[in-house]
């Protein structure tokens, strides 16, 4: 989303207006008519090119603030009266900001990473009406502005449904199941990434293929949908979704925001419903946090100095020495009672394969970011729950808060997380709806 404001134009009014007779008088000369327009052709002009000079300084003046992007890009009213802004920049060392709604405020800002982030704490009061919060930055170099879209909630009724014992998943890996729009195979930004002669590059596979067989799913008995993640990626093998590089965004190669909008609401009226795969444990190491992270200890480490969920799983595992060939699946550290800690850190905390930065839920800023992260996508598509991916390497603290808050917000909505066995062949599910856990399949309860 482009946070930029469009640029301001100021009118001038050199007199009293006239009224259209006492201007065509014949005692009124046509020279004087010539000045006066001149006159004020000559203020506008050098009004407009005020106006330029002010909105233009963030070009030519290297030190002036610039808004490059605002997460979340959009909020709602009476939805969570607080929230934190992620801005993101340049010069950004926030000394004063100012919202032109007075029913919203700005407690608190804290600006990093040199001025390129920006932390705004909001707060939404329940008389605000729908529109624009146009928010003002002043610093000391400067000043700038950027945009928070506050709209009025959408009807809840056939959304939000969570799941029934009755229901029949079907998972999806949008980019293998169906090409339902070409234009969208090769992105301007990721040219040459789709051949279906290469297993690891995109094959073609969007949402609008998968509403085009929602009739088809329906007749198998499929009563739910969960996708893997559509969030937009950054490399040409990310096809599977786990390589985030904009967490408030569509994959290009998937469609839009739009076509996942039109996609859930399609279902409902197929009767059927639409999980999303949030992935709170890593992002893509394309992702613009890797290389400068908007906190110091916003991941386990930096992109320099960080663990390895591998590490350790070597040939000196369990007491091997190291020329035999490694044999142990290194996630067994998970669930072995016997496993050092040290290992299952390793896990937790890791880089996943040493390549997906580790976020640090520990930290209540990432946490809420990623909160409110899944509380706007399931305001903007109206979707049905959450697959919980990577359960067991994010902090229990932080499931904990987001599950208390998420079904705050959404009493029915579902959401299902992975759970390793002790059998690494087998994978087991557990769902909760509001306060109430489920037993997984093995008979046992999950909860914090």
């Amino acid at each position: 989303m482009d946070t930029t404001l469009a640029p301001r134009r100021l009118f001038f009014y050199a007199s009293r207006v006239k009224t259209a007779n006492s201007l065509l008088r014949p005692s009124v000369s046509k020279r004087r008519i010539r000045i006066f327009f001149l006159a004020a052709a000559a203020l506008a002009f050098s009004s407009t090119a005020l106006c330029g000079q002010t909105e233009s300084s963030p070009n030519t003046d290297p030190n002036a603030p610039v808004v490059t992007k605002v997460e979340p890009p959009s909020w709602w009213i009476n939805l969570k009266p607080e929230v934190v802004l992620l801005v993101s920049g340049h010069h950004l060392e926030a000394t004063h900001v100012v919202c032109n709604l007075p029913s919203v405020l700005v407690e608190r800002t804290q600006a990093t990473d040199g001025g390129s982030y920006l932390f705004v704490w909001m707060k939404i009061g329940p008389e605000t009406q729908s529109g624009t919060a146009v928010c003002h930055v002043t610093t000391p170099t400067g000043a700038t502005s950027f945009e928070l879209p506050l709209a009025a909630r959408a009807m809840k009724l056939g959304k939000f449904q969570g799941l029934s014992r009755e229901d029949v998943i079907y998972l999806i890996m949008p980019d293998r199941f169906a090409n339902g729009d070409p234009t969208n195979d090769e992105p301007v930004e990721a040219r040459g990434s789709h051949d279906r002669s290469n297993p690891r590059a995109y094959h073609g596979g969007d949402l609008r293929g998968i509403r085009e067989h929602l009739p088809y799913l329906k007749d198998l008995g499929v009563t739910t949908l969960c996708l893997t993640p559509i969030l937009k990626n950054g490399a040409a093998q990310d096809y599977h979704g786990y390589g985030a590089v904009d967490l408030y965004a569509v994959d290009p190669h998937l469609g839009t925001i739009q076509d996942y909008q039109e996609l859930v609401a399609e279902a409902h009226k197929q009767g059927m419903k639409i999980f999303f795969d949030f992935v709170p444990n890593h992002i893509g190491p394309k992702h613009p946090w890797v290389a400068a992270p908007p906190l110091p200890d916003w991941f386990h480490g930096t992109q320099q100095h960080h663990m390895d969920t591998t590490a350790g799983i070597s040939g000196t595992f369990y007491g091997k020495t190291d020329k035999p060939a490694i044999a142990h699946d290194p996630f067994e550290t998970l669930v072995d009672p016997h496993a050092p800690a040290r290992l299952s850190r390793n896990l937790t905390d890791g880089w996943f394969f040493n390549i997906l930065a580790d976020l640090n839920t520990e930290n209540p800023v990432v946490a809420e970011y990623l909160l409110q992260n899944s509380i706007w996508w399931a305001e903007t598509s109206g979707l049905d729950g959450f697959r919980l991916d990577t359960f067991p390497y994010v902090s229990r603290s932080f499931w904990s808060a987001w599950h208390t808050e998420l079904h705050r917000v959404y009493p029915y909505l579902t959401t299902v997380g992975e759970v390793f066995h002790p059998d690494p062949s087998v994978t087991s599910f557990f769902c909760w709806r509001a306060e109430a856990f489920r037993r997984d399949r093995f008979g046992r309860e999950h909860a914090f």
